[in-house]
């Protein structure tokens, strides 16, 4: 009997202790990440389209600085990519997210530098609230 109530004393301790956790582990960030994450990779994939016909339809087409942004464009897809598929993960998500964040303001220079308009204009504006959303949720304050 001492056997059982002691087995029992001790499961629900151990509910009450892990009650706002999962698998024992607490939850290191807020909001829903994982849809975030997926927001922020469709939204980069519509503005890397989009940038790359804008620059095919501009001065630019054709000239070194075009594969120059590409390839800026092309790391910060990578860089999402591997974001989105460890957006849960505590010990990989913050560095990845930092990545994220400092190809950004690369990209977000060149947008500035070159005044950038119109549809790839909207679409990065909708990459950087995804980021500064991720951020909030990562408890971090980003300033792209």
């Amino acid at each position: 009997m001492k056997r059982i109530l002691g087995l029992s004393a001790l499961t629900i301790a151990f509910l009450v202790l892990s009650a706002d956790t999962t698998l024992g582990q607490k939850v290191w960030y807020s909001g829903n990440v994982v849809q975030t994450a997926r927001d922020l990779e469709s939204h980069t994939d519509k503005y890397a389209e989009s940038i790359n016909k804008s620059m095919d339809a501009s001065s630019v087409d054709g000239k070194r600085i075009q594969d120059e942004i590409n390839g800026f464009v092309d790391q910060f897809e990578e860089a999402t990519d591997k974001l989105e598929q460890k957006i849960e993960d505590q010990k990989a998500a913050p560095g990845l997210f930092n990545e994220v964040v400092a190809r950004a303001k690369v990209i977000n220079g060149a947008m500035t530098k070159y005044k950038v308009k119109g549809e790839p204009k909207a679409l990065w504006s909708l990459v950087k609230k995804d980021i500064n959303k991720l951020g909030k949720s990562y408890g971090v304050v980003v300033k792209i």
